[in-house]
């Protein structure tokens, strides 16, 4: 009998649940994800994981794709808008302030298993100022699509924040088309 021990995503933004966590050869179960799109912009990707009991696939990870209507971001200018990352590319994404306003900024989300943990310049963008992002893999050879999801926070009040995800693609496997 398969179990599943746990399911959790990388997000906040998303929510997953099984309903069955115990799966015999004659059952089946079914995963549903519930996602907030409230503040993202573009495409964005987030990750499930789930934690079973069996010893030759421990853990399996499955990504969550959404393509949203691209709305231009009132608040930051990100460049490039989707990276091609390996060997021979850029590891860097600039952030640029283009509000009239500081912005404090996060990492919200990436994916662990293959990416280190994206390092900002700073959290803190002064209007018209710029930081930059360093972005880094754990696992080249396995890596294929990804992203890191940014929140954008600053202004009088809470609506003045969002969430920007920024594709990453492998040098490697660069298929856009297939994804976004």
């Amino acid at each position: 009998m398969l179990k599943i021990l746990d399911v959790s995503t990388t997000c906040d933004c998303i929510e997953a649940h099984i309903t069955n966590p115990n799966i015999s050869s004659e059952d089946s179960a079914y995963l549903t994800i519930e996602f907030n799109s409230t503040g993202y912009f573009g495409v964005i990707s987030k990750y499930i994981i789930m934690k079973t009991n069996d010893p030759r696939m421990p853990s399996v990870a499955f990504t969550f794709i959404a393509n949203m209507d691209y709305t231009d971001n009132p608040f930051v200018l990100i460049e490039p808008r989707e990276v091609l990352l390996g060997m021979s590319s850029s590891p860097y994404v600039s952030i640029q302030n283009i509000s009239d306003f500081g912005l404090a900024v996060n990492v919200d989300d990436y994916y662990p298993p293959i990416m280190a943990e994206p390092v900002l310049q700073s959290y803190y963008i002064a209007p018209g100022a710029e930081v930059k992002m360093k972005l880094s893999l754990d696992n080249i050879a396995q890596w294929q699509y990804g992203s890191v999801t940014l929140s954008i926070l600053g202004g009088a009040n809470a609506r003045d924040s969002c969430h920007v995800t920024v594709p990453i693609l492998s040098e490697s496997y660069d298929n856009r088309s297939k994804f976004w």
